[in-house]
């Protein structure tokens, strides 16, 4: 008979005490979820796009991992998704019992590069997600005559809390470089009652992503869709046929930009500016737990039914890899901190308060 040393032994027991479902002997075999609840932290308001797409994973997911756990998505809005961040990192638990969620806005260092921020996507360990397309800036007609002419009164641009989301920043650019007339109304907890705002007056203007569209918003009596952001940095419309023919916001751009820092800026923004839904586990969490979830998304997304739905409310959908959001996260933090100091001052010349974006401290990712 084989002998097994004392420290074998012992690294078979943690082993087991790590990986639950995992035998000493077995570490190929998957980690066992059954009868466990999986609680997925997301920083947005029901109802929206992210809420929507988290959910929409969630449900796919929970049949597709081992032991079919239950998946209940807990929202917990705050400063821009970063109370939720903050909270997953610090307290979430690492045995596969609790996920995250969130949106392109997560990923970008203007986001979690602040004082407040305890979190860096790049060291999550990301699972997979969803791209939903680009988003459009939506303008109300009865106000539209006004966004070009300075001697008006300025358009009320609305916008959520803290940093704008990233299809809202054409107003920024817009501002400074296209001569556009438009102040910024912040503080909206969200986009449903943002466009509820839009619908009833409050704002003139706002941007969101194009899952948002309905029948009333594309009613050209009373708005006007003046660019979409596209997606693939800014170079492929939409696919829905009422804004297919809607200009890019990038191609208005072009030659506008003459400062090699706001170019830069510019560039990042192009890069950022569809929305891309994501799952991921905390860091630190044990490699089989990983490779379990990663597979079972696999599966999930590739049943026909996932698809069917996420077409449902995103005609322009499509899978994203983990690998392919972990090279996003690595390309969006390799951004200059003069390339980030630039948006900030930016939105700041325009009367919204962004706190600056602090260094990376250069973390390995996990």
């Amino acid at each position: 008979m084989k002998r097994v040393s004392p420290v074998a032994s012992v690294i078979s027991l943690v082993a087991a005490f790590m990986f639950p479902g995992v035998l000493p002997g077995h570490a190929a075999e998957a980690p066992d979820f059954r009868g466990k609840i999986v609680t997925i932290i997301l920083g947005t308001t029901t109802g929206g796009t992210t809420d929507q797409s988290t959910r929409l994973m969630a449900a796919h997911l929970s049949r597709n991992l081992p032991g079919r756990p239950d998946i209940v998505v807990q929202n917990k809005p705050g400063a821009h998704g970063l109370t939720a961040m903050n909270f997953f990192v610090q307290q979430a638990r690492r045995d596969g019992s609790m996920a995250a969620a969130g949106s392109t806005s997560q990923m970008n260092p203007l986001s979690y590069r602040v004082p407040q921020s305890k979190y860096d996507p790049n060291r999550f360990n990301m699972i997979g997600g969803i791209n939903i397309g680009g988003t459009v800036l939506i303008v109300r007609t009865d106000a539209l005559a006004r966004l070009t002419d300075k001697k008006a009164r300025a358009l009320a641009m609305g916008s959520v809390a803290g940093l704008p989301q990233s299809g809202m920043q054409m107003t920024a650019w817009g501002n400074k470089f296209l001569g556009w007339n438009a102040r910024w109304v912040s503080g909206y907890r969200g986009l449903p009652p943002l466009i509820l705002a839009l619908q009833s007056g409050e704002v003139d203007m706002t941007a969101f992503a194009t899952t948002f569209l309905n029948p009333d918003l594309l009613d050209k009596k009373k708005f006007a869709i003046i660019y979409q952001s596209g997606s693939n940095a800014g170079t492929q419309p939409s696919a829905l046929p009422e804004i297919r023919d809607v200009p890019l916001f990038a191609g208005a751009m072009k030659g506008k930009i003459d400062d090699p820092v706001a170019q830069k800026a510019f560039d990042f923004w192009r890069n950022i500016a569809s929305v891309t839904v994501w799952l991921a586990l905390p860091p630190d969490t044990p490699a089989p737990i990983v490779e379990t979830f990663r597979g079972s998304f696999t599966k999930a997304v590739a049943e026909p039914e996932f698809m069917a739905r996420a077409r449902s409310f995103s005609k322009d959908v499509s899978v994203v890899t983990a690998r392919d959001l972990k090279e996003s996260v690595t390309a969006q933090s390799e951004i200059t901190p003069e390339g980030l100091g630039y948006m900030s001052k930016l939105l700041a010349e325009q009367g919204l308060k962004i706190e600056p974006p602090k260094k990376s401290k250069g973390k390995k990712s996990q």
